[in-house]
């Protein structure tokens, strides 16, 4: 199955307009604290279900770009969000890796 994918420059683009989004890492809570893009919130796969995703992510129609470091998790956890109603999901096209190896110029 193929999923949408939202890359680094597009991300950067919208947070320079100023547009509302969310980076999602869905990876446990020690890979987060290791590594992350500066936007980034962490709402783990494993937890997904228990914490009340509803509270962090308010708007179903809000931007969601979701990521892992290549563990298969975020297609997992897109399509969870998808099942609980939110409409705009896709993944960081490669993950944790392509925020890492952004070009230094716009």
């Amino acid at each position: 199955m193929t999923y949408p994918k939202r890359h680094y420059r597009e991300i950067r683009q919208a947070l320079l307009d100023k547009q509302e989004l969310a980076l999602v890492d869905v990876r446990e809570e020690a890979r987060y604290a290791e590594s992350h893009p500066l936007f980034a919130i962490n709402i783990p796969l494993s937890r997904l279900e228990l914490v009340d995703v509803y509270a962090r992510l308010l708007r179903f129609h809000t931007p969601i770009t979701i990521y892992d470091n290549g563990e298969g998790l975020a297609e997992r956890a897109l399509r969870k969000l998808k099942d609980c109603g939110y409409r705009d999901v896709a993944l960081l096209a490669g993950g944790l890796k392509g925020w890492e190896e952004k070009p230094h110029r716009p």
